[in-house]
């Protein structure tokens, strides 16, 4: 079921409209996804605004969807939720990033190097990470998910080496830390609290 009502009424504008044969069900679930990813985006960009590190927050989500985009992570029983969660994060991490550049000058090497260590080992040990709706079966396709993930934080690892800004070197390094940890045990069990609280939605219905 849809969270958001809106999504339910755009589909069905949208299905009355056009002459498309997709299921009404099916457009809002599109719809939601499109709508959710872009109030992330607004969040997350409102939020580096506010705290005036939207360069390092942009770098942190970007380095995370570059990421996540082949080794998956950890999720919300709410999408609704896991929107709020990852839109308060990436400026929480660019802010750390600042810090932590301001600091000695050899941490954010330091930092980089952990990144990469600790990324790669996660990548291999847990990538990639599927959800119930939408399960990996293919062999094939789960190793190449698997690869360029360790590629991507390899080739991330390369850009953050070759910035000549320290703070978003350290917003990459952030950025694969936070990438790593969605994708352990530790990771799924801090979504699974989240979920706990009751926040927002939970599931697809209204509480």
């Amino acid at each position: 079921m849809s969270y958001l009502g809106l999504s339910r009424r755009i589909a069905g504008y949208l299905s009355t409209r056009t002459a498309t044969r997709v299921s009404e069900d099916v457009l809002a679930y599109a719809v939601e996804v499109v709508l959710l990813n872009t109030a992330n985006v607004l969040v997350t960009v409102f939020l580096g605004l506010w705290a005036r590190a939207l360069p390092e927050t942009l770098v942190v989500m970007a380095t995370v969807a570059a990421v996540r985009t082949f080794a998956g992570g950890a999720h919300s029983a709410s999408r609704v939720r896991c929107t709020m969660v990852t839109g308060s994060v990436f400026p929480l991490l660019a802010i750390a990033s600042i810090a932590v550049s301001g600091l000695n000058p050899a941490l954010p090497m330091g930092l980089l190097t952990a990144a990469f260590i600790l990324g790669i080992v996660a990548m291999v040990t847990f990538a990639p990470v599927d959800c119930p709706a939408a399960p990996i079966i293919s062999q094939a396709r789960r190793k190449r998910l698997k690869n360029g993930s360790v590629f991507m934080v390899t080739l991330l690892t390369g850009l953050a080496l070759v910035l000549a800004n320290r703070t978003l070197g350290v917003a990459i390094s952030l950025g694969i830390l936070w990438s790593a940890f969605v994708l352990t045990p530790a990771g799924h069990k801090l979504f699974q609290f989240i979920d706990s609280l009751g926040i927002w939605w939970r599931g697809g219905e209204k509480k």
